[in-house]
């Protein structure tokens, strides 16, 4: 692909050059904005569909993810802003530049902006394009100390190098194909991901459960989460493998980013001291929150914080550490936590938690295996993620220099 004969500055940095029979104007001349109304209607039960921006997905909109909707005599009432066919749906205080073109006539509230082309100068699907390639300028443009915020007068003065629309339909069809192929790809990369996680998790529980001979005789465990296991393992309860206690609670005065220990929080490191209340060899599990019973293995003199509990081996001879992270990860301990408004997994929970036990060798053997295992599936994950990566950037890359003018497309 190359580019145009003839190019003209415009000037601005971010936009560079543009091809010379290219206008460049601003985004107010070319669209009607509409601005929708601040308040959120209390009956949310009409036809007319009602967007959040948890409905923000594809080039296209026309119904609400939810079900929610607004009837004609509310709209009325409230004189509430309808945004017509054809507008384009544009993020104003989160994911700048991300854009929806509607199908059916819809409203919001004031998270997006609705910018309707005359059609005649500016398509809907150009400028979704232009303002997708448009992200990182948008953003710098906002204002707002606690959130972000792009106005109407944002908006309306923002600068745009708009094609003759024969080019626009042209530039478009293009783009559709590209990105579609470059979509298909990026979802059957994360597919993949999935798939890669989902098997190194059924992989750890089977082993830790299972053990490494297929041939050994099993029995019932006697605990339902576990199944059978080989029968010369056993099944004690984590009371009689571990002590069991709170961490302490830390000053968020006293975390920093700098710091000679790493502290625990509920979900892992959550920054760094220079005290430390723990010397290492210990299981950190989340106790309070969503995510309470994550399980992470410290090694290192740390502080672990009083929103987990610290699990440590009473006899570190019959038990590896390692072999006791991977088991009470396939336990899931979320799955235990008590039905609160604040989500907790107590000591006691814990400690009556029954979980497989093999022999001392047996627990190194299966730790050399999961660590190898683990180690190349976590290879191809990132192998996998990386590419992904590559490909979301080479997205934005070839639509920012196709509606710019930077590659020609168009015969």
């Amino acid at each position: 692909m190359t580019g145009y004969q003839d190019y003209k500055e415009t000037g601005l940095s971010w936009l560079g050059r543009i091809p010379n029979h290219w206008k460049r104007t601003r985004l107010g001349f070319l669209v009607d904005t509409i601005v929708p109304m601040r308040d959120k209607p209390k009956n949310l039960n009409g036809p007319i569909p009602w967007i959040r921006i948890e409905d923000l997905d594809g080039r296209y909109i026309e119904s609400s993810k939810s079900g929610q909707g607004v009837s004609k005599s509310t709209i009325e009432e409230m004189n509430l802003k309808v945004f017509p066919i054809r507008t384009v749906l544009c993020t104003c205080s989160c994911s700048f530049g991300r854009s929806m073109i509607v199908k059916q006539p819809l409203l919001s509230n004031q998270t997006f902006i609705g910018l309707l082309p005359d059609e005649h100068r500016l398509t809907s699907e150009f400028l979704s394009f232009y303002l997708e390639s448009s992200s990182v300028e948008l953003e710098n443009r906002s204002s707002g100390s606690i959130q972000k915020y792009l106005s109407r007068d944002s908006f309306k003065s923002f600068p745009i190098s708009v094609p003759p629309v024969s080019e626009q339909h042209q530039i478009v069809s293009f783009l559709d194909e590209k990105t579609s192929q470059i979509d298909d790809l990026i979802e059957k990369k994360k597919r993949k991901i999935e798939l890669l996680k989902e098997y190194r998790s059924s992989l750890i529980s089977h082993v830790v459960t299972k053990g490494l001979d297929p041939n050994v005789e099993m029995k019932d465990s006697g605990v339902e989460w576990i199944g059978e296991i080989p029968s010369h393992w056993d099944t004690p309860q984590m009371r009689y493998l571990v002590g069991i206690k709170s961490g302490k609670g830390i000053s968020t005065d006293q975390v920093d980013t700098d710091g000679q220990f790493p502290v625990y929080g509920g979900n892992g490191v959550m920054g760094y001291t220079n005290s430390s209340n723990c010397s290492g060899g210990v299981l950190s599990v989340g106790r309070v929150g969503e995510k309470c019973g994550v399980v992470h293995r410290v090694e290192e003199e740390c502080w672990i914080s009083d929103n987990s509990l610290v699990l440590t081996p009473i006899n570190d001879e019959n038990t590896n550490l390692k072999f006791l992270e991977w088991s009470l990860r396939s336990r899931d301990l979320n799955s235990i936590r008590s039905q609160t408004t604040q989500p907790l997994i107590t000591g006691s929970q814990v400690k009556n938690e029954g979980i497989p036990l093999p022999p001392v060798p047996e627990q190194h053997q299966i730790v050399s295996f999961l660590d190898d295992q683990t180690s190349q599936i976590d290879s191809s994950i990132s192998i996998e993620e990386k590419s992904t990566t590559l490909l979301q950037e080479y997205r934005q890359s070839l639509i920012s220099e196709v509606v710019t003018g930077k590659i020609k497309v168009t015969d």
